[in-house]
């Protein structure tokens, strides 16, 4: 008797241990792979980029994705009543649960070449244990916009090590690269959906 319930409870069990084989593997492998594009600069630019979505109502944004974090994006948002100025918003990345509690504070990132004191917006889950937080820079003219894909091929935004050690390890990718490659393209159909 005891022989026939193992044999019965033996399909079950192997479909509990492969189903946790396949949960372990995403998580730990492909998941991760998926995130990480390649080391900075790796990633091959183009001159599309910069997508842009004009389906936000009374802003148009302009979104490029991280060359060291694929999925973190940096993004532009102009309101069209307004288009001589961006707002700039990226997201951050991190399997941390601390990062959760750091939602409303603000955060000094390096950008470019200058610290800029930011807030964090938001944190939210994304595939688990992954969170995203939304940091907003704050605002930028268009015109200075328009001499970064002339100074340099990407724009290079890391978590400063001036913040509080608490902050800093609440995130485990601290620096990303965002590609200028087609920004001036970008920002002239932009000029043109403001014009309408």
């Amino acid at each position: 008797m005891q022989y026939l319930k193992s044999i019965l409870i033996s399909p079950i069990l192997k479909f509990k241990i492969v189903r946790l084989f396949a949960i372990v593997t995403f998580t730990t492998i492909i998941l991760p792979l998926t995130l990480y594009a390649g080391t900075p600069s790796q990633t091959p630019t183009t001159d599309d980029n910069w997508k842009i979505d004009t389906s936000g109502g009374r802003f148009i944004r302009m979104v490029v994705n991280g060359n060291v974090t694929w999925g973190d994006r940096l993004m532009l948002a102009f309101d069209k009543t307004n288009c001589t100025e961006a707002e700039v918003l990226m997201y951050f990345s991190s399997y941390e649960k601390t990062v959760v509690s750091f939602k409303d504070h603000k955060i000094l990132l390096n950008f470019g070449n200058a610290e800029v004191s930011s807030k964090i917006l938001s944190v939210y889950d994304f595939l688990l244990p992954h969170r995203i937080a939304t940091i907003r820079v704050g605002f930028i003219e268009k015109d200075s916009l328009l001499r970064w894909e002339k100074l340099k091929d990407v724009i290079s935004i890391s978590i400063s090590k001036n913040n509080p050690k608490l902050l800093q390890d609440a995130f485990d990718m601290k620096f990303n690269e965002y590609s200028t490659v087609g920004l001036t393209k970008a920002l002239s159909k932009i000029e043109k959906v403001c014009e309408k």
